[in-house]
């Protein structure tokens, strides 16, 4: 189908028209140029409601891949299967990914395996580093703390779905707003799920929604509105 004007994506957004010819789901959403489903192999989780998913082995494809693409590509398996064992969203777990940790170049990534500067939770491995907390949602302030390391890039995605899913010690539904059962699309659980309570920035929910519209990531999820047809 040849798209020849701006259309509406599902979080009710334009996007620029499509030069060439591309794939639109039943809501209007386009695929991002390149995507590619050719090798998807099924999926179930105990906390997906839907049973089953398509897990998709890489999202672009090319030979001359931007460093972003890259990366997503990279996480793109680990990500999605942790977040169907944890009943979570792939395109948020991703977008969160990549901005916590500068697409995988952070030291924390890069050397730690955590892509999520997920603080020490009290078993494991630690490492003590300089972060930037918002304590008034709005001055910088630098501290010290221990942060969780990590063996390998599964093992940090499935830390963050875990944390998801279990909260943190007194407070075991403090990001149920990011359950699947308990959200319509990706926005409701950048909003609802995590701002103000994953991270301490004012603007941490448009930041992630941002990167997931700007990739297409809303494709991988487990959400009647944004993939139906991927679950045919």
């Amino acid at each position: 189908l040849a798209l020849k004007k701006p259309v509406k994506i599902g979080n009710g957004n334009t996007q620029a028209t499509p030069s060439t010819t591309q794939t639109r789901l039943p809501n209007g959403d386009i695929m991002p140029t390149g995507i590619s489903y050719q090798n998807a192999t099924t999926l179930t989780g105990t906390y997906n409601p839907n049973k089953s998913i398509k897990v998709v082995d890489k999202l672009f494809t090319g030979s001359n891949l931007t460093t972003q693409q890259q990366f997503f590509n990279k996480i793109a398996v680990g990500a999605q299967i942790a977040a169907t064992s944890w009943g979570v969203n792939p395109s948020v777990m991703m977008a969160q990914a990549a901005i916590e940790s500068d697409f995988g170049r952070s030291t924390l990534a890069s050397q730690y395996q955590n892509y999520f500067g997920i603080k020490y939770r009290g078993t494991g491995k630690k490492i003590n580093m300089l972060t930037t907390e918002y304590y008034d949602g709005v001055t910088p302030t630098k501290i010290y703390d221990n942060f969780q390391v990590y063996d390998n890039v599964a093992d940090s995605m499935s830390g963050n779905g875990q944390l998801l899913r279990q909260g943190i010690t007194g407070q075991t539904n403090r990001y149920a707003g990011t359950w699947v059962e308990n959200t319509s699309s990706y926005k409701d659980a950048t909003q609802n799920g995590l701002q103000d309570k994953y991270a301490t920035s004012p603007d941490y929910a448009n930041t992630l929604n941002k990167m997931i519209e700007l990739y297409g990531l809303y494709v991988l999820d487990n959400h009647q509105v944004h993939n139906s047809d991927l679950q045919k």
